[in-house]
């Protein structure tokens, strides 16, 4: 559920932004930080995918062991997107400090050891994981082996004070989360990796089975056509019900699984929808996937848009899932107190805006049906149809 939250903003220059949010009655305290990425060529996205595999494994500040202890249990988790990195931190309900403590770690400390570039290269790799959305991701690997000084030099290019949002979830204490990180942030130092062995050829990247199909709509920012492509997006592919649904798995039978999703890009988001199928035969010819889509959306009535509307306040307020924003490489976000907190920072940092649920939807609400219909028509005609897998 969503709970009733009082936000505290402090930004100043050369500082990280907080946004600290009061609950009354926490069950744990959720730190999450969005770090918004500068432009980054191939060698960079690689050679920080490898920096984000070593800080997994502990810093000059705190081993992974330590981190685990006080975190009660709980590993920081490391995402990295095409426009920002998401480090999740959830601690026990008085863990504010130390979870602070490691994040200003993670980003400003990380003194990470590099006993094998190879190593990370592969760990790097396995955190694609065997998801769908992850592999939209896939062909932007670069099969060179990196050095030592592209990663340390990609590390400090990324985490810097100006490019962090940090929103801390949890009940009020006796010093404010923004003076904790602020008085850490007066140690602000980055310092060198340490590095033992030699780098080595990195592991080749595994292929993945099932074939799946993706629809990639253009990319766009986030604006005044932003609040009809998300309702398009929800009727086109959240839940039973969607046109996906209908037309892929009910009429055709293609798939057993559709899904879709806002990739984040560095200019604003890409909608894609996506199906997995078993089948080689289903994928001989893409075409007839988007006319198939496209067919659905002209039988859709005014129930279609309440429905999709009835999603977009089941997903932002109820938490049923199926958010088409993403929370990792392979997931959707939730209404967890972890990903409420993240999609605090991250849309701050994408759009310079408070994340408000009620504002939010009132700008869906106000997509009339031939919009809606003629916004889904120009996402499924405007998409690259993509085909992942065997």
């Amino acid at each position: 559920m969503i709970l009733s939250l009082a936000f505290v903003l402090a930004a100043q220059a050369d500082q990280a932004t907080v946004i600290e949010v009061r609950s009354m009655t926490p069950r744990r305290v959720a730190v999450e930080c969005v770090v918004k990425l500068p432009e980054l060529n191939l060698r960079e996205e690689k050679a920080l995918a490898a920096a984000i595999a070593a800080m997994d494994m502990g810093t000059r500040r705190h081993s992974a062991d330590t981190m685990q202890d006080l975190l009660d249990g709980q590993r920081p988790e490391i995402t990295q997107f095409s426009d920002h990195v998401r480090i999740s931190l959830l601690g026990p309900r008085d863990g504010t400090s130390s979870a602070l403590s490691i994040l200003f770690g993670l980003t400003n400390q990380t003194g990470f050891e590099l006993k094998s570039i190879a190593a990370l290269e592969a760990t790097a790799k396995e955190k694609i994981g065997q998801g769908y959305w992850s592999r939209f991701y896939q062909a932007k690997i670069d099969g060179r082996a990196l050095t030592i000084g592209e990663i340390e030099a990609t590390y400090n290019k990324v985490f810097r004070r100006s490019q962090m949002v940090i929103t801390v979830s949890g009940a009020p204490s006796t010093v404010e989360p923004t003076q904790m990180w602020q008085s850490l942030e007066r140690n602000w130092q980055k310092r060198n990796v340490l590095f033992r062995e030699a780098p080595s050829v990195p592991a080749d990247v595994d292929t993945y089975g099932p074939t799946t199909v993706g629809l990639k709509a253009p990319e766009f920012a986030w604006g005044g056509q932003g609040p009809a492509r998300l309702l398009a997006t929800i009727a086109l592919g959240s839940g039973k019900g969607s046109a996906l649904f209908h037309s892929w798995r009910q009429r055709k039978g293609w798939t057993y699984v559709q899904e879709c999703a806002w990739l984040p890009t560095t200019s604003g988001f890409q909608p894609v929808f996506a199906g997995i199928t078993a089948d080689p035969a289903n994928v001989a010819e893409l075409e007839p996937w988007r006319a198939a889509l496209l067919e659905e959306i002209d039988r859709w009535t005014e129930e279609d848009r309440t429905r999709a509307l009835g999603f977009a306040n089941g997903i932002w307020k109820n938490g049923i899932g199926f958010s088409p924003f993403l929370g990792s490489a392979d997931r959707t976000l939730t209404t967890s107190p972890s990903d409420q907190a993240y999609l605090l920072a991250y849309w701050f940092a994408k759009t310079g805006a408070v994340f408000e649920t009620d504002r939010f939807l009132s700008l869906l609400e106000s997509t009339d049906l031939e919009a809606l219909k003629a916004t889904a028509k120009e996402l499924v005609s405007g998409a690259e149809i993509v085909r992942i897998g065997s």
